[in-house]
């Protein structure tokens, strides 16, 4: 193929993708031909003629492929965040993620001094099984060294097909000589509801991380095992939740709003986009009351549950104004390994709020009026406004140095190192522990003085106590030991306990 040829197959490629990305639809005119097709046709010739001479004589040679991504990736930027061009490793964690399972060891990882650490191995994945244990720095990937390698990197070679080997070698804290593992990948699956338990006897408590395909079969799970004749309420935790597949929304929601109840709606340009999304469910738990806990890491997904549970008037929101990501992203494969991921659509409520903060492009605030009976006024600026808002606890600055420094998670590891099992039976955040933390910092970290510590211990030691339960008992010690602190859960917790029924709820609020 020579150069004119290559660059009419760009051009039609492009123009092709353009058409096909969109889901445009053209309208011949009585000459034959679109009439808004001339200036784009014009304008794919001006990037043929670009890329010509930039191929032919740029300073130095740069890969065709190369460049033709960077332009798409270049015209998608020009349109909001969320519109991009997947590449085989970016479409690769969109199947994770909406999928929820992937091949690989089961660790959760961070870094630490350069090097990949385990912050826990996940429960009955090949990791947990062969003993690797949090605090665990690992130095070697098939023998290359991991020091200062990107998170992504590391992560790429420790995920992999079922059934293939990966060889890692790590240094463990009280132990001299490195470890050497060799560990056969398995299906790992990434829970959506990593902890649920009832508190204080009558309530249920769920915390919903994603939406994932395993979104709402979890939750029902969940809700089977603890509801029963005694629950007194049920709190659904989607802080942090970047939200997911809309249909899981639509399932979630589903449980706790009557059947064929509006969840939310679509609207944009594409064809076949504006859509009501109602309740399906059959088994339902429409007469206890509940809170639902939000914050700003609360997006998309969790954004549609909690403004239906709210717009019908279904049960409280507390916490922090939610993100406000409230549109559609439509995947447009491009192959078996590629793919357009394109925004084609908006969110809105029930009651009609438009949940996007992002693209509103203003800063209007309109009122709306909740559908569940009560005719509660809602605000509507972007995102979820909660009914009761208790923002999170600022931190001092000695707080966020130390966690910048990674001082509460290298101490945890190595007070655990060699005697977890005994600590399981004795541990309990003490002045023991106390000391020994701040002996472990003037050696570490010298930037922090000890009267920095000791005005700020109340807090410290609250988190300090939550890292050390997390390496002792896993994501459950983790969860019983934040909740001491959660000051949003406990305001749940307070307002569920003068409530009778689902609407008397809402007295909590009536004099606000």
């Amino acid at each position: 193929m020579n150069r004119k040829q290559i660059i009419l197959a760009i051009s039609l490629f492009i123009l092709a993708s353009f058409v096909a990305g969109t889901g445009m639809t053209y309208y011949l005119n009585a000459e034959g031909r679109s009439a808004s097709s001339d200036n784009t046709i014009q304008q794919l010739g001006k990037f043929s003629r670009i890329f010509s001479i930039v191929k032919n004589n740029y300073v130095f040679e740069e890969n065709s492929d190369s460049l033709i991504t960077s332009a798409i990736r270049g015209m998608l930027k020009s349109l909001d965040p969320h519109s991009i061009y997947m590449d085989k490793n970016l479409y690769n964690d969109l199947m994770i993620m909406t999928q929820g399972k992937f091949g690989g060891i089961g660790i959760q990882i961070s870094t630490s001094d350069g090097y990949p650490v385990v912050i826990a191995p996940i429960e009955g994945t090949p990791a947990y099984k062969l003993g690797i244990i949090a605090g665990d720095k690992i130095t070697k990937i098939e023998n290359e060294d991991t020091h200062n390698k990107s998170l992504e990197s590391i992560v790429s070679k420790l995920r992999g097909i079922p059934g293939t080997k990966v060889h890692i070698t790590i240094q463990r804290v009280g132990i001299k000589d490195p470890i050497n593992y060799t560990i056969v990948r398995d299906y790992i699956k990434v829970r959506s509801v990593p902890y649920a338990t009832t508190l204080d006897s009558h309530y249920v408590y769920i915390r919903l991380t994603n939406f994932s395909q395993t979104a709402s079969p979890e939750v029902g799970k969940a809700l089977d095992s603890l509801v029963n004749g005694t629950t007194k309420g049920i709190i659904l935790d989607l802080r942090f939740n970047p939200g997911g597949l809309i249909t899981e929304a639509q399932k979630v929601a589903g449980y706790f709003l009557p059947r064929n109840s509006t969840v939310v709606s679509t609207r944009g340009r594409m064809s076949g986009i504006d859509k009501v999304y109602r309740t399906i469910n059959f088994k339902t738990y429409t007469d206890i009351p509940m809170t639902v806990l939000v914050d700003r890491g609360s997006a998309s997904a969790s954004e549609i549950v909690s403004g239906a549970i709210q717009d019908w008037d279904r049960g409280l929101i507390i916490g922090d104004t939610t993100y406000g990501k409230g549109s559609v992203q439509t995947v447009f494969p491009l192959g078996p390994k590629e793919a357009l991921k394109l925004t084609t659509a908006r969110y809105y409520t029930p009651s009609g709020r438009c949940i996007d903060k992002e693209l509103r492009g203003d800063t209007i605030v309109d009122t709306f009026t909740t559908i569940g009976g009560l005719s509660r006024l809602i605000t509507s600026a972007g995102g979820i406004i909660p009914d009761v808002v208790i923002p999170y606890r600022k931190l001092s600055s000695t707080e966020i140095q130390l966690a910048k420094d990674n001082m509460y998670f290298k101490f945890s590891a190595s007070y655990c190192a060699g005697k977890k099992d005994k600590l399981k039976d004795t541990y309990k955040m003490n002045s023991n522990v106390w000391n020994a933390f701040k002996h472990y910092v003037a050696k570490e970290d010298t930037s922090i003085s000890m009267e920095k510590l000791d005005k700020n211990k109340t807090n410290i030691e609250g988190t300090l106590n939550s890292y050390i339960s997390r390496i002792l008992w896993g994501e459950k010690g983790w969860y019983r030991a934040t909740f001491k602190t959660d000051l949003q859960l406990k305001k749940a917790l307070e307002v569920l306990k003068k409530t009778k029924n689902v609407k008397d709820i809402f007295k909590e609020i009536a004099g606000n």
